[in-house]
């Protein structure tokens, strides 16, 4: 195998290992609830979320959101003073 392939059976693994943490109580929630805990658009996220710093995880081709850092990055964002 070259290196920076995967091959079917890693392929396979990883998109169990994603099913198993949607289904779990872990911190990691997709685009869509991302979006919607920062209050923007989908589209958004995929473009504005990475020139504003907010904090992402690649697996293969599909985008990951710890709900912390999530929360944590709306949290620095905020004026000072204001809070």
């Amino acid at each position: 195998m070259r290196r920076g392939t995967q091959g079917p059976a890693r392929q396979a693994d990883l998109e169990v290992a994603v099913k198993d943490q949607r289904k779990s109580a872990a911190p990691f929630i997709g685009t869509v609830e991302a979006a919607e805990v920062l209050g923007r658009p989908k589209s958004w996220m995929y473009d504005g979320a990475d020139k504003a710093g907010v904090p992402v995880y690649k697996v293969g081709r599909r985008r990951m959101y710890l709900r912390d850092e999530i929360i944590a990055f709306v949290r620095s964002q905020a004026l000072v003073g204001a809070v």
